[in-house]
């Protein structure tokens, strides 16, 4: 697999993962996808890629993710990774609140790693414990509007900081742009940006996505497209010309209760 080909299946399953890791604490966005999993009695969803850009008997299963009846994730099972120490499956524990307590990744070796979500008197998700991996926490700040600012993590050999993301919101309060920006110790811990994405809306959907990794001088687009009520059909990446690369086509199914 090329570079430009491993860079843009990676901003694909970055940006089409749903309610995954990226996206807690929830921001509006999924939490209105929650809210529409719930009123369509979603039960699971599928995601597939196709070798020939359409959807068949061709198409290779990604992953599925199982919701529970407010539309929230409970697990997800991924088919994509078959390294050693790839994610196959992820479950989601929530609290009383319905904020999610617990995150727990499982691998081919089946070492769990667990991911402890710590709350304030407000209920805003401030740090995130990581029991196994190179990483200890993650800590969470937020604006006076309780808007998430900035996300931090912290080595575990030294507790140095190693990436900050920080998040920009348009109007409505929906993510516009994301900005990762990894350090390195190397370099007196001084902070480069790793990856850029900007979001585009209609109303509240998010309908294009663009992210920029300077590192590699490469930049990728890719467009959804949504069934009538409204539910994720297909991410869709745009070559520079504005041409859709439709062999790299990722499709979802849904399943209903």
């Amino acid at each position: 697999m090329n570079l430009f080909v491993a860079v843009i299946f990676l901003l694909i399953v970055f940006i089409s993962s749903g309610t995954a890791e990226q996206n807690i604490p929830s921001d509006k966005s999924t939490l209105i996808e929650q809210k529409l999993f719930g009123k369509n009695n979603v039960k699971k969803r599928i995601k597939y890629i196709s070798k020939n850009g359409t959807f068949g008997s061709e198409s290779q299963i990604l992953s599925i993710e199982c919701f529970d009846k407010n539309g929230r994730i409970i697990l997800d099972s991924n088919f994509a990774d078959d390294s050693e120490f790839g994610t196959k499956y992820t479950k989601y524990e929530y609290d009383r609140n319905g904020d999610i307590k617990r995150i727990i990744y499982y691998g081919i070796s089946d070492k769990a790693i667990v991911h402890t979500c710590i709350y304030d008197n407000n209920d805003k998700l401030v740090q995130r414990k990581i029991e196994y991996g190179d990483i200890e926490h993650i800590e969470y700040s937020y604006d006076s509007t309780g808007l998430l600012l900035q996300e931090t993590h912290y080595s575990k050999a030294n507790s140095e900081k190693i990436k900050q993301i920080e998040y920009l919101y348009n109007s409505a309060g929906l993510i516009s742009k994301v900005l990762q920006i990894k350090f390195d110790k190397n370099k007196n811990g001084s902070g480069s940006l790793e990856l850029e994405i900007n979001n585009f809306y209609n109303s509240d959907t998010l309908v294009k996505s663009t992210a920029v990794y300077p590192e590699f001088d490469i930049s990728n687009t890719v467009k959804f497209v949504y069934s009538d009520s409204g539910l994720l059909e297909k991410v869709i990446p745009i070559d520079s010309e504005g041409k859709e690369m439709k062999r790299f086509t990722i499709f979802f199914q849904y399943e209903f209760r």
